[in-house]
């Protein structure tokens, strides 16, 4: 029985050996197909890059147009901004130049009542109530001048 065991075992060595000798030098067939599978994976990473390099120029070209219109804009804006404000201070000095010519106005008023020398009650209560009149709009100019300056 010794004998026969010894058999089997050197019988195994020579299978392992065998064995051994097909694992290193592996099917021919098989190496090629791993070489082809990694060629195959290489090509499409390289595919995928290379898309992924044109949608990044895309929108490269994208954001580029959108920054550009964007400017326009904002240049715009600010020209439309400084207009708005040209035209609000030609408002606010019109406004200035109404109250003066309301002032001017009632002084005019004023100027003839007290030149007509007349003592009347009623020409003296009209006199007073223009000055009224004359320094409500000289407060409005006093706080339109404040508000602008």
């Amino acid at each position: 029985q010794g004998g026969k065991d010894q058999t089997k075992k050197g019988s195994n060595i020579k299978l392992g050996l065998q064995g051994d000798k097909k694992g290193i030098g592996q099917d021919p067939r098989k190496e090629g197909s791993l070489e082809s599978g990694h060629h195959l994976k290489l090509e499409e990473l390289m595919s995928t890059l290379e898309r992924t390099r044109q949608e990044l120029d895309a929108t490269k070209q994208r954001l580029s147009s959108t920054q550009q219109s964007l400017q326009e804009r904002d240049t715009h804006l600010t020209n439309m901004r400084q207009e708005r404000r040209k035209q609000l201070e030609e408002i606010l000095e019109m406004k200035q130049q109404a109250l003066l010519a309301a002032i001017s106005e009632k002084d005019a008023n004023i100027a003839l009542l007290e030149l007509s020398a007349s003592n009347k009650k009623k020409t003296q209560e009209e006199v007073l109530a223009l000055k009224r009149e004359r320094d409500k709009l000289m407060h409005q100019l006093k706080q339109h001048v404040s508000t602008t300056a």
